[in-house]
């Protein structure tokens, strides 16, 4: 019988000379070894990149935060089995950043170019008994690669599959639902579970299919065949619909069985995946339907990166940010800009979000030099299958998008492309729509003859010899000028509200219609001045936000809520990551402004919640548009920069957080404080004075301003329609000196090196409320049955490393994130923030499998 087993630990690593000479250049900051450096252990995942030593001379450059690229190669020993017998081996790498090649004892048998696509390498029947040594060889030292922070190496999990001659297909299982048909004695569902077989001599099979929840057995189907392909109907007589408010799962288990070479009736292969039931329709009068329901999206478009852990992917983590994004009011997002991982649309699953995947940044047309534009065409149609096997039995899935402000998409060649990739996944997976992120104004421009990437690395050219020059007057290193994604951000950036004015143009409407029409749902990256205007021209078109500006939510969200055809909003972005340093950051004084932070910036600074996972104002605004909240909210522009000039950033309308305890800041103080409110005036006081009443709502973008004095009295908003008070919050000043507080999500992991606990270290006052503190460093030792995976905080310029064991807190946190050990016992962990004290807490590593 075959099996799939977790293949991530006891691996080994050690950095290589980077491919050749050129490859060195392009990096020369990043002391690549002229020889292989020593082995160390690891266990997957696993991102080199994040414990690089950044630099302002790496050649990945503002993009990806300053983390130089770098080969490296990877080595675990397999033993084969002894009972191999005609069983074959395979390797699933669920994401290897990138141009991956892997070896069995030297021979290489595998490997992808791209950086996002799950792969499967075949290791054929090696000597049973024998022990194999797989190595796997990452090159990522060609700068830059990507716009965003990539990471480098095996950073997803990696398993080990063994199959016989028959075999059920990896990904090619499907469960489409054909109706639900809601009565009211309660709803019932026909689904086909569709089953691809690997039976390549036409072995005589039974395929058994079996959907089962916390109920029992739910709907079972079964057939006999000799083909590679069955359908078994499956009527389930009391149904419960998967969604984003009721998330409920199945199991479904598919059995495949066969006579063995005695003639004995026994299971070939086996597997049994968490999915749901549901339905997705489109339609431009009725908008987007889930189970038949009118559903809009509230959607946050996120990278992948997992924040101080860097590129890593686990479970845990995923499941953190999904929990977060939606506490905080999304109902789904866009995995910007290539697919989701398995955990992270496992996590969705369980708790409710809607996804968008999304496959590229790029199609033949490159943003950077070293992107995966030039294997585009060569590697595509893969890509896309494998996106489509990677999804299918997650419900969460609900749209394809095919790619992101590629700008090519106005031309022919780029027209016809779209339509191919359509063309494709409607074949392999005809129940979910497609769509793709079209910045109008990017197609203007590519329709006008502007080749918008010849324009940016004219601009990033000139950039960059300009910081050539200024180096080689000082003496510093010298380097290439090379493309990165801040010219093409740059563009953008200056554009600002422009980009709405020019795709409400007749000439972007033209310049855009072909690949918009090749789409099941029409993605607008700000183009939100269309959508009145579309359901005239453009009568059939279904059309989502698929990127946004945060402050433009208020807008945005009452064209949704108002316009059948629009189904959604995707902010840019709902959880911020590393990389594009600082393209929302605002900086004060002598700060650096502009776009393109320097480093030592990392983050980029646009996210309505932080990397660490704390929202700040723009997340209050949005909730509140959303939900038209009776109660109030309240933030505060940051009181530690006010006086100081301010130099703001096109992706942000605000920086103001929740929080009125800045212990470090004088009294009097002149505050700036932000009320979010639905409702048309909002009355502030400050303890029992009141400092009179700003308009909010809708017509004044659901924001009051007001001045105060910085003191220790309590702020109390109170949210009121004409005379009458409909609801109230109060941002509570502080009370005694700020201490240290230390909270784990979790108490109990399990063993086996996947288990994450996060800790909040966190200066609070005597009420429990953040003192916004910084500078303060924070020690954390680990010790026992688990070890210490990061240590970091918000900050976007960092004074440390996340691989450090100290690190000072920015506005009164940083995150401590400990991983579980291969065996159980207990894990200690001491935390030490000088003054603010020091605490001690006990984490216990339970068996694995319990």
């Amino acid at each position: 019988m075959s099996t799939t087993v977790l293949f991530d630990a006891g691996w080994q690593l050690r950095r290589e000379p980077d491919g050749d000479a050129a490859a060195r250049q392009t990096d020369a900051a990043s002391d690549v070894p002229d020889a292989p450096g020593p082995w160390t252990a690891v266990d997957l995942p696993h991102d080199a990149m994040i414990h690089e030593p950044r630099s302002a001379a790496t050649a990945t450059t503002s993009g990806a935060g300053w983390f130089p690229g770098g080969t490296y190669r990877y080595r675990k020993s397999l033993h084969v089995p002894d009972d191999l017998g005609d069983d074959r081996l395979s390797l699933v790498f669920e994401g290897v950043y990138k141009n991956s090649t892997v070896l069995l004892d030297g021979v290489r048998v595998g490997g992808c170019r791209g950086g996002y696509t799950e792969f499967e390498v075949d290791l054929g029947s090696p000597d049973p008994g024998t022990q194999a040594v797989i190595e796997v060889l990452v090159d990522n030292s060609r700068q830059p690669s990507t716009r965003w922070y990539s990471g480098s190496g095996i950073y997803r999990h990696v398993w080990l599959r063994r199959t016989g001659p028959v075999r059920l297909t990896r990904g090619g299982t499907s469960l489409p639902v054909v109706c639900l048909e809601h009565s009211p004695t309660g709803t019932s569902a026909t689904a086909t579970a569709r089953i691809e077989i690997d039976n390549p001599h036409a072995a005589a099979v039974t395929v058994t299919a079996v959907l089962t929840d916390d109920s029992g057995e739910a709907a079972r189907g079964s057939v006999s065949t000799n083909g590679g392909v069955v359908e078994l109907p499956l009527r389930v007589a009391a149904a419960h619909p998967w969604s984003d408010a009721d998330p409920h799962l199945y199991e479904l288990t598919v059995t495949l069985t066969g006579a063995n070479e005695a003639g004995d009736d026994v299971v070939l292969d086996a597997a049994t995946t968490r999915t749901g039931l549901r339905t997705i329709e489109v339609d431009a009068n009725r908008g987007l339907l889930v189970n038949g329901r009118p559903t809009a999206l509230r959607g946050a478009c996120i990278h992948h990166d997992s924040g101080i852990l860097g590129a890593v992917t686990f479970a845990d983590a995923e499941r953190r940010r999904v929990r977060i994004l939606k506490k905080q009011g999304f109902n789904a997002i866009r995995s910007a800009h290539n697919p989701a991982s398995r955990d992270l649309l496992a996590a969705c699953d369980e708790l409710g979000l809607y996804v968008m995947d999304e496959l590229w940044d790029m199609w033949f047309q490159a943003k950077n030099p070293h992107d995966d534009a030039s294997h585009f065409e060569q590697s595509w149609a893969g890509d896309a299958e494998a996106l489509v096997r990677k999804d299918r039995l997650h419900p969460c899935v609900i749209m394809y998008s095919i790619g992101n402000e590629v700008g090519e998409s106005a031309t022919p060649r780029g027209i016809r492309t779209a339509r191919r990739i359509v063309s494709r996944l409607h074949r392999l997976d005809p129940t979910r729509p497609t769509t793709a992120g079209i910045n109008l104004m990017i197609n203007l421009m590519t329709a006008r003859g502007r080749d918008l990437v010849a324009d940016n690395n004219a601009a990033g050219q000139r950039r960059k010899q300009d910081e050539e020059r200024a180096r080689g007057e000082s003496g510093g290193p010298k380097r290439q000028s090379v493309f990165g994604s801040t010219a093409y951000n740059l563009l953008v950036s200056r554009m600002g509200s422009l980009m709405s004015r020019a795709a409400a143009t007749r000439a972007a409407d033209r310049a855009s219609a072909g690949v918009l029409d090749a789409l099941d749902v029409a993605g607008y990256n700000y183009a939100a001045s269309r959508y009145r205007k579309d359901a005239v021209l453009h009568p059939g078109r279904v059309i989502v936000g698929s990127e946004t500006m945060p402050h433009e939510i208020v807008r945005n969200w009452r064209l949704v809520e108002e316009l059948d055809h629009v189904i959604g909003d995707f902010m840019w972005t709902g959880w911020d990551y590393l990389g594009e340093v600082g393209i929302g950051l605002w900086t004060y004084g002598e700060e650096p402004g502009g776009f393109d932070k320097p480093y030592p910036y990392v983050t980029a600074g646009v996210g309505a919640i932080d990397i660490t996972g704390h929202p700040d104002g723009s997340m209050a605004l949005a909730r509140t548009v959303w939900t038209r909240a009776k109660n109030p909210e309240i933030a505060v522009r940051p009181l530690d920069r006010a006086g100081r000039r301010v130099h703001k950033a096109a992706w942000r309308g605000t920086d103001a957080v929740p929080s009125w305890v800045w212990p470090e800041v004088a009294a009097g103080t002149r505050a700036q404080v932000e009320v979010y409110s639905y409702a048309p005036q909002v009355e502030l006081f400050v303890g029992d004075h009141s400092l009179g009443t700003r308009p909010a709502g809708v017509a004044h973008g659901c924001v009051a301003h007001f001045t105060v004095p910085y003191g220790p009295e309590d702020l109390t908003a109170v949210a009121r329609v004409g005379d009458r008070e409909v609801g109230r919050a109060t941002l509570p000043a502080q009370r005694g000196a700020p201490r240290l507080r230390v909270r784990a999500d979790r108490g109990r992991l399990h063993a086996g090196g996947q288990d994450l606990a996060f800790l909040e270290l966190e200066a609070v006052d005597e009420r429990g409320n953040v003192a916004m503190i910084g500078g303060t460093p924070v020690s954390v030792e680990v010790s026992g049955a688990g070890r210490l995976a990061a240590l970091g905080s918000a900050d976007p310029r960092p004074a440390s490393s996340y691989d450090e064991t100290t690190t000072p807190l920015y506005r009164g946190r940083a995150l401590a994130i400990v991983r579980a050990g291969a065996e159980p016992g207990t894990v200690q962990v001491g935390v030490r923030a000088g003054e603010l004290g020091e605490q001690r807490l006990t984490l216990v590593v339970e068996p694995a499998g319990r």
